[in-house]
Order: structure tokens, then sequence, then C-alpha cells
């Protein structure tokens, strides 16, 4: 009792997939790319709006 797992009358065997370092590399990469270049994204905006504010307060 206790040595294996039975589901429905039939043991139950535990199998993992084939796991790929490369791929998770090449995964995180990408992912790491996409959020920097949201934030470079984020602060072009940033740094265009205080951009026209400044502009707004030069000819006032």
């Amino acid at each position: 009792m206790g040595d294996k797992w039975i589901l429905n009358g039939k043991p139950v065997t535990l199998s993992y997939p084939k796991c790929s370092n490369y791929e998770q590399v090449k995964s995180g990469a990408y992912l790491g790319s996409m959020v920097l270049i949201l934030f470079v994204v984020i602060y072009g905006f940033r740094l265009l709006i205080n951009f026209l504010k400044d502009i707004g307060k030069v000819g006032a």
C-alpha cells in the first residue's frame, strides 16, 4: 500500500515532458526584451509629454 497510485483500476505512472534549457533561455530572453521595449516606449512618451509641456511654458 502506498507504492503505486491507481486510477480506475489502472496504475498511474508519472511522465514529464523533455525540457530544453536553450528553449527556456530563448523564451525568457524574448519576454525580457518585450518588457524592456515596453519600458523604453513608456519612458519616451513621458519625455515627449514633458517636452511639449515645457514648450507651452516658454511661449507664455
